[in-house]
């Protein structure tokens, strides 16, 4: 018998057809989305305040891995050093050494990252920083020397404290060595005359274990707590100016903690404290008297409203954290101190990046909507209401085009207000063209909030505010606003065919374009109306999907071609590329109902002309979404022509798609690309007997299962685990041992989750296809675990597997049998009934149901494979009945005779090796 799991099929069109589609319907190129970008190759938070109290320009000392210190931190709070054994033990050796602190103190610091709950990402680094701060607390300790006897004892017990890792002894001794100083001062107090000095002294080291215990807090990642010792540090220094500078120094850490905390945290209330913090240090070091600490002053300061700023709308901080920077540098010279003013430009180019992606030269419609502000506190309603309206209509206008661009509902809102303040004046009854057209600019800004609500009132609000403007807008009065106007009807209608999946709304909006067109001819408006064409294109594709015509789609190529004849690439490049787009599109779709190539070539022909002026510099996300859909038909293509190069060729347009198409902007796009991807790598994988592809198929099909959860991917999430466990299955293939038994009940699984997410799917799955692998699936890992001598697993795969074949059904009762089980030869008689005893392997059924003998089963094998298969089971009869000797006879014979290839040799091997043969 063949081992079934070496004859498996490659993955063909019944898995990847259903996954080529994604990204073909509605495949419109999308918007770009602005984002905050940090300039330069570090992150803001690495880069900020380099020179500033708290800084996390520490590097990873501790030579291992995130994941390697998280198992060793995990191990250490089970139980201490005590609870990491074996090579964690050494680990924490190796850290004590590394980080030039003590074993135990090693374990706190694990332990303090553990209550903290730090990142996994900054572990490392987070130990090396608190190591560093542990060891700087050491030093501190050191020359902390109080001349009151108590606090000394309990200064060097608190050192002894710190260097055996018991950190919360040591705050207790140290807040004891603070206590027992300002003890010492108000016994000082009241001989006044006779102990000033030793007063100052007792309280500047009461300082100083203040501060020290602060700094043991900022080891423990307490800021809060630190800020609050350091501010009790500040307090504790005696008065006068020869303490400034210690006072001084205890504010700054003070302010220092209160911003690490901050910008760790993400408190804003707490960096706001820092701000004022780091103010009062500015007029506590005036520029004056010391220009140089004055200068560091305003680099903190910089730096925290730096990480407030980007963190709040607007860029009030970003300016405030400019002008700090810049004050700064005008003391922080290169020729004076050439470090510090490196850091200072740094954290200056922070923060003005900051400020210019926030920048999306909107600059004139800012100023436009001042004026119109300025104008209504003059044409006000009372005193020229017509003209109030005008003006109210314009500043709407101006709002909407601002809301357009920095998708902001607020705008919109506004505009939506503007428009009906003006319709309150501007009525039907004294103006009815006004009336007309602002009633237009009302229906425009409805259906832009309706496109970013998940409900249809807004947009239904959209088509009646239009329709309500054709009462007085006819086409005879005013031909070209009408017929604009039924485009934007046209619109609304459209999308609300698309939000209801209904195909009247849609052919509704299809007439309402084609009446437009009628009023906007080529020779009067040729832009506008190569816009009109586009318009069509894209409604009677989208109705193309939704009612499967063909006809739609070969109707919009025409539109796109029309619309091409005047929107050409050198007089409006993109927008000529973003029509060669849609026109691909149309073609991919055409092409997908054809069984030829021809329509496919041209769709992948327009992409790529489109691609030659929709470059990433220009228009990064188109160019990203067109990347993703020539890959969808380049993987078509490959299919049709069974060519791997077309496949290299969709990888490549896949993996250029993902540079733009990135989770955190555009998720569904990012999963359906991922899973587009996935389909094109497997192929490859499965033609060129590929590992790495294949793995790298499984990487991207799970990746994209991230995002099962939108409603794009959703309705693909049965296709996508469907492709995974087809994968999985073909890299089970490929491993042996545990690795493949892995690799199959992981396939299974995935089969499973495509067979649970086929009910109400976008992309259908062929249930009856993923059922059969999945039996497959479950008989190969039956032959794995059977000969592994895992009966019991066997016997449950085979059982999962059915009873298709009688083999299954001989495997079934020969594993259950090893396992001792009762009805087993009941079951074999159950399973067995109805096959004709002249069929092979039927001889075998009835030798372990007492019906033949083994010689008689011997002598009903006729063929070579037959007589390699009675050899086995006979051999297995005989060991069912502790015939050890005759078992061995029989298994032996199977393996000389037996193909390489067939699960009885392979068992006959194992079952020898058993035996001790």
């Amino acid at each position: 018998m063949f081992d079934v799991g070496k004859l498996r099929k490659p993955i063909g069109p019944a898995v990847v057809a259903p996954l080529l589609l994604i990204g073909l319907i509605g495949a419109s190129p999308v918007s770009a989305q602005q984002r905050a970008e940090t300039v330069g190759n570090q992150s803001p938070a690495i880069n900020a305040g380099r020179d500033a109290f708290v800084t996390n320009n520490y590097t990873n000392n501790t030579g291992l891995t995130p994941e390697e210190l998280r198992q060793v931190k995990e191990a250490s709070a089970a139980g201490g050093k005590a609870g990491a054994a074996g090579s964690q033990a050494d680990t924490i050796i190796d850290l004590s050494k590394r980080l030039g602190v003590t074993e135990n103190a090693v374990v706190t610091l694990l332990h303090v990252l553990d209550q903290e709950e730090v990142p996994l990402e900054r572990l490392p680094q987070k130990l090396s920083e608190i190591a560093d701060q542990y060891k700087k607390l050491q030093a501190q300790l050191a020359a902390l020397n109080p001349q009151n006897p108590l606090a000394r004892s309990l200064a060097e017990q608190a050192e002894t404290e710190i260097k055996a890792g018991h950190f919360d002894k040591a705050h207790q001794l140290l807040h004891q060595v603070t206590q027992a100083g300002i003890a010492a001062a108000q016994q000082a107090r009241e001989l006044r005359e006779k102990a000033e000095a030793a007063e100052n002294e007792q309280l500047t080291q009461a300082a100083v274990s203040s501060s020290a215990e602060g700094d043991l807090s900022m080891t423990e990642l307490h800021y809060l707590q630190a800020a609050d010792l350091f501010k009790q540090a500040a307090n504790l220094v005696p008065a006068g100016n020869a303490y400034d500078d210690k006072r001084i120094g205890y504010l700054r850490k003070e302010a220092g903690a209160l911003y690490q905390q901050g910008d760790e945290f993400g408190d804003s209330g707490v960096l706001r404290s820092a701000i004022e913090r780091y103010k009062r240090l500015l007029e506590l070091q005036p520029r004056e008297r010391a220009p140089l600490a004055w200068a560091t002053a305003q680099n903190d300061l910089g730096s925290a409203l730096w990480s407030l700023g980007v963190r709040e709308n607007g860029s009030a901080r970003l300016e405030e954290a400019v002008a700090a920077f810049r004050a700064a540098l005008e003391e922080r010279t290169r020729e004076r101190v050439a470090v510090e003013w490196a850091s200072t430009q740094n954290n200056l180019g922070n923060a003005l990046a900051a400020l210019g992606v926030r920048e999306t030269g909107n600059a004139r419609l800012e100023e436009a909507v001042a004026a119109y502000r300025d104008a209504l506190q003059v044409d006000t309603r009372e005193r020229s209401p017509l003209d109030w309206a005008m003006t109210q209509t314009n500043l709407g206008i101006s709002l909407w085009t601002l809301g357009v661009r920095e998708n902001s509902t607020t705008r919109l809102e506004e505009a939506v207000a503007a428009y009906r303040d003006a319709l309150e004046e501007s009525t039907r009854e004294r103006q009815p063209l006004q009336w007309a057209t602002t009633e237009i600019c009302l229906g425009n800004a409805l259906v832009t909030l309706g496109d970013r609500e998940s409900t249809n009132a807004r947009l239904e609000e959209g088509v009646a505010a239009f329709r309500d403007a054709f009462k007085e807008l006819t086409r005879e009065r005013r031909p070209l606003q009408w017929a604009l106007t039924q485009i934007s009807l046209a619109n609304a209608l459209a999308t609300l065919g698309e939000r209801e999946s209904s195909v009247a709304r849609l052919e509704e909006a299809i007439a309402a374009n084609r009446v437009a067109l009628e009023g906007l001819t080529r020779e009067q408006a040729p832009v506008l109306w190569a816009g009109a064409q586009v318009g069509l294109g894209n409604k009677l594709s989208t109705l193309g999907a939704r009612d499967g015509n063909t006809a739609r789609f070969a109707e919009a190529v025409v539109a796109y071609r029309a619309a091409l004849q005047e929107q050409t690439r050198e007089q409006v490049p993109l927008l000529w590329a973003g029509t060669e787009v849609s026109l691909g599109n149309a073609l991919a779709m055409l092409g997908a109902r054809d069984t030829g190539t021809a329509r496919l070539d041209e769709a992948v022909a327009a992409y790529r002309a489109a691609l030659q002026e929709q470059t990433r510099d220009r228009a990064p996300a188109q160019w990203g979404a067109t990347q993703a859909v020539l890959g969808n038909v380049l993987a078509a293509l490959a299919v049709r022509e069974s060519s791997t190069a077309r496949l290299e060729e969709a990888v490549a347009a896949y993996r250029a798609a993902l540079q733009e198409q990135t989770r955190d902007r555009v998720p569904a796009q990012w999963a359906a690309t991922e899973a587009s991807l996935g389909v094109a790598l497997a192929t490859l994988g499965d033609r060129a007997n590929d590992t790495a592809r294949l793995e790298e198929a499984v990487a991207a099909y799970r990746a994209a299962l991230q995002e099962r959860s939108s409603d794009q991917i959703s309705g693909q999430a049965a296709a996508i685990q469907a492709g995974l466990g087809a994968a999985l299955a073909a890299l089970g293939d490929r491993e042996s041992g545990q690795a493949q038994l892995d690799r199959l009940d992981e396939a299974i699984a995935a089969y499973r989750a495509a067979l649970n997410d086929a009910n109400g799917a976008a992309i259908p799955i062929q249930r009856d296809e993923v059922l059969k692998n999945i039996a497959q699936l479950e008989e190969t890992l039956g032959f794995a675990h059977f000969h592994r001598g895992d009966f019991a697993a066997a016997a449950q795969n085979f059982r999962n597997a059915g009873n298709a074949t009688p083999y299954r059904v001989l495997w079934l009762h020969i594993a259950s049998a090893r396992i001792g089980g009762q009805d087993a030869n009941s079951n074999l008689q159950d399973q067995s009934a109805g096959l004709n005893p002249a069929e092979w392997p039927v001889p075998v059924i009835e030798l372990f149901l007492g019906r033949r003998t083994p010689p008689q089963t011997m002598a009903a094998a006729r063929k070579p494979d037959e007589l390699c298969e009675a050899q086995f089971y006979v051999g297995q009869w005989h060991l069912l009945r502790n015939e050890r000797a005759a078992s061995i006879d029989a298994l032996r014979k199977a393996v000389k005779i037996c193909p390489k290839d067939f699960n009885e040799y392979t068992g006959a091997v194992a079952e020898l090796k058993r035996l001790g043969r």
